[in-house]
């Protein structure tokens, strides 16, 4: 299954400069109303893991790591995949994108997941689903409370 959440955020601010927000307060934020518990955070390098207590619809544990980091002029963007993931989730690859348009960027979470079968892809992805696109309000309140957005 894809999940695929665009935010625009209009900003003076560099790409890369919107991409180092992109660290552990930002990943605290981001989970805090998750049913998730934080159990550790190494970074966004390459061969970082974090890790999770996933609290609902059960409790699981959930590790992820960094597979890929790479900055250019036009993109930035970091990928965890999952090494230990909740009750029949096969595959989690999570490219976090950040992309240079005219007078703002673009944050982009694309998402891919495979479950066992048809039935729990589609019940992973109505749970997934709700938490990426609430990070779409989430983005803009953390980069501005960083004076990273631009007022509109």
């Amino acid at each position: 299954m894809k999940i695929n959440v665009q935010t625009y955020i209009k900003t003076d601010c560099q790409l890369e400069e919107v991409f180092n927000t992109f660290n552990e307060e930002m990943f605290y934020y981001l989970t805090k109303s998750a049913p998730v518990q934080n159990l550790r955070y190494d970074g966004d390098y390459v061969g970082a893991e974090i890790h999770l207590k996933i609290l609902f619809p059960w409790k699981s544990n959930w590790v992820s790591v960094i597979t890929d980091k790479q900055t250019s002029a036009e993109h930035c963007f970091f990928v965890d995949e999952g090494k230990t993931l909740p009750f029949n989730i096969l595959k989690w690859k999570h490219c976090h994108i950040v992309r240079q348009s005219k007078d703002h960027v673009i944050i982009e979470d694309d998402i891919y997941f495979a479950s066992t079968n048809w039935f729990f892809d589609l019940f992973w992805w109505l749970a997934f689903i709700p938490q990426f696109v609430l990070r779409k309000y989430q983005y803009k309140n953390y980069l501005k409370s960083k004076n990273i957005l631009k007022a509109s």
